[in-house]
């Protein structure tokens, strides 16, 4: 049983190592510019180690992706929504905690030709999740509502980007705090 622990941490060194590198070497030049050899050389690791985990690099932006996508569901379920003052709070605390634990990775991303199809996941996983939050209130105008969930979601996730793109001074907790403001209004509104 330890040596299979080691060797996950292992692979978790080296995936790490990718990650690390990847990064590296988006802020210096275009997703589609990138090569497996370079990404290799930058992460000190051999070509071989790389195609033990990695078909090619869509490869590894794809588990990159499902990452993302696995932990920002499991921060949209452990937000208690039954009391929705707080869970929209939890919400909104939990993305500045996971975007500032890998904040160079997703500057880096926001600015990458890949984001487009990464986007369009980050927006369907925040739109469902605030279905939930809204069907906790009965509506007699379900469009209205399904229109609303359209409009935060979208909005959401373009303020994060604006907020990436801009290289503002403004903190993350002000755009979450105005985020917060816009979910309130649209979403639990909207009846």
């Amino acid at each position: 049983m330890v040596q299979m622990h080691s060797a996950d941490r292992r692979i978790l060194k080296t995936k790490q190592a990718i990650h690390n590198a990847l990064i590296q070497l988006m802020s210096r030049k275009a997703v589609s510019e990138i090569t497996v050899r370079e990404l290799t050389e930058t992460a000190n690791i051999s070509r071989k180690t790389f195609y033990l985990h990695y078909a090619d690099l869509t490869d590894v932006f794809r588990e990159i992706e499902s990452d993302l996508l696995r932990s920002l569901h499991t921060l949209l379920h452990a937000c208690d929504f039954a009391n929705r003052q707080s869970g929209i709070s939890e919400l909104f605390s939990g993305l500045n905690d996971l975007i500032q634990r890998d904040r160079p990775f997703y500057h880096q991303l926001v600015r990458s030709e890949y984001f487009g199809s990464f986007l369009v996941s980050v927006k369907q996983a925040l739109k469902e999740e605030l279905r939930l939050l809204a069907a906790q209130r009965p509506t007699s105008r379900p469009k209205l509502r399904e229109l609303s969930l359209e409009f935060a979601a979208a909005g959401l996730v373009s303020m994060y980007l604006e907020w990436f793109r801009s290289e503002t001074n403004l903190p993350l907790r002000s755009v979450s705090e105005a985020a917060q403001q816009m979910i309130r209004s649209s979403i639990l509104a909207t009846a």
